[in-house]
């Protein structure tokens, strides 16, 4: 649906995570995520992805290929740095020094970043 949809619209930022982050734990299994950000880079949408995941790193690879040819930005949630009060008001998300890590990795890797 999204690729024939993409084809006959002008192309606008696509934010990805607006109403709940899109790398799920189910995002592993299925890779739903991945195959919007394929067809939307083939069709030079630029994007923003909202997370609290890791496994944004997995899709690294597409993330430096859209600044090449439009845009990406990766907003990264950290609400506080303590750990104990992190676990409590985000429980079943990476702690905030692995999102720390995460946004490191991708500005590392030239992948526009902000922590929000």
């Amino acid at each position: 649906l999204l690729a024939e949809e993409v084809k006959h619209l002008l192309a606008d930022v696509v934010f990805i995570g607006s109403s709940c982050d899109p790398y799920q734990p189910c995002e592993e299994k299925y890779e739903i995520t991945r195959k919007c950000l394929e067809i939307l880079l083939r069709n030079n949408w630029p994007i923003e992805i909202g997370t609290k995941s890791k496994l944004i790193l997995r899709d690294l690879d597409l993330l430096k290929r859209f600044k090449e040819t439009s845009f990406c930005c990766v907003f990264v949630t950290i609400t506080c740095l303590d750990e104990k009060l992190s676990k409590l008001l985000e429980p079943n998300v990476p702690s905030p020094l692995e999102r720390l890590s995460v946004i490191k990795q991708l500005s590392d890797e030239g992948v526009e970043t902000v922590s929000a």
